[in-house]
């Protein structure tokens, strides 16, 4: 299509089927908790591969498994220590820093990407003092090896550093918030969501904790009201059922990195018709700098895509460098996670 927005079903797939493999190593200061005092055995690493968009919460609850099975391994059934998938929680030292204790309610692939990033000298210009994100030019991330090496802890809950109570239901929880917030955003109210059945809700949950791409999208198509290109013609034609409901805004976050980690969301209206349509790199000079822009209604045609102000920079997501020319609804319609968000790393 001439607009660069259309859907291309099998691409969105693949993004969905996008995995990260984990290496699950035990804190040594656990081990004495989980096996019991004067044991010195070799506990072999635990590894994984997920989803990118699947939670450490969710990888919790598998991991619970390979705990209680070492623990009853070495220990009498009455002397078992007490595990609770809630009060585990994981860092990683990737940046040959001080641990880094993960956000169990961030995607795994928005967690790695951070990772990556912060393994990376970024130096913050100094050319404009009253914005926290200039941004000096610099290579794409380079990633971290795989399998990616996560350290876990099973006492001492950094409630100050992490949300508390990272159960199966707090995920839930907290995943339809940020549905039902990426639904207001999308059309002004989240009707959508909650004239879903039921069993559709719950459909929307469980192909997550069981992956499966097809009953997901089953249930999202009908939520995101975005139409799908006809193989027919070359128009885009609305989904049945869906009506035609008018887009307001885009959601996306952007992450950055640099001076400290940040997280900024701003609605931002599709161009209204006959004017340019966001880019990405529109989009990320809007969120991170509005001053450089009228309004959010539509770029500047003279803009050019090569970062904030006359900075260039790197966008991230999905563990993929997006040229800044890329039109952000097509982004959106294929890289946007589960809970409907375009999660945007800026370097």
């Amino acid at each position: 299509m001439a607009d660069g927005v259309s859907l291309d079903l099998e691409f969105r797939r693949q993004v969905w089927q996008g995995q990260l493999p984990l290496e699950i190593v035990l804190d040594d200061g656990d081990r004495e908790y989980l096996l019991g005092s004067g044991k010195d055995f070799f506990i072999p690493s635990y590894f994984v591969t997920t989803h990118r968009w699947n939670y450490l919460s969710l990888v919790s609850v598998e991991i619970m498994g390979w705990l209680r099975e070492l623990a009853s391994s070495h220990r009498p059934a009455a002397d078992l220590p007490v595990l609770q998938a809630d009060r585990l929680w994981y860092t990683t030292t990737s940046n040959n820093a001080q641990p880094t204790p993960l956000k169990w309610h961030y995607p795994l692939g928005l967690l790695y990407d951070l990772e990556c990033a912060r393994m990376r000298k970024v130096v913050k210009s100094s050319t404009n003092a009253q914005s926290p994100f200039q941004f000096t030019a610099g290579e794409a991330l380079e990633p971290i090896p795989m399998p990616w090496k996560l350290t876990l802890h099973l006492q001492r809950y950094p409630k100050e550093k992490l949300l508390d109570n990272p159960t199966v239901e707090s995920t839930h929880n907290l995943f339809m918030a940020q549905y039902k917030e990426s639904e207001f955003l999308r059309h002004g109210s989240i009707t959508r969501v909650m004239n879903l059945a039921k069993k559709d809700q719950m459909q929307l949950w469980d192909s997550l904790i069981q992956p499966n791409y097809d009953r997901f999208w089953a249930v999202n198509e009908h939520v995101l009201g975005l139409s799908v290109l006809s193989p027919q013609t070359t128009s885009e034609k609305p989904l049945p059922g869906n009506g035609s409901p008018v887009l307001k805004h885009i959601p996306f976050r952007v992450y950055t990195v640099v001076a400290q980690d940040a997280v900024v969301q701003v609605p931002l209206t599709l161009p209204p018709e006959g004017r340019s349509t966001w880019t990405v790199g529109d989009a990320i000079r809007y969120a991170l700098d509005p001053r450089q822009f009228a309004s959010g209604t539509a770029p500047p045609t003279a803009v050019a895509d090569s970062g904030v102000g006359d900075t260039p920079m790197v966008v991230i997501t999905q563990g993929v460098t997006v040229d800044l020319s890329t039109p952000l609804l097509w982004l959106y319609r294929h890289f946007c996670y589960p809970d409907n968000f375009l999660h945007l790393l800026v370097l």
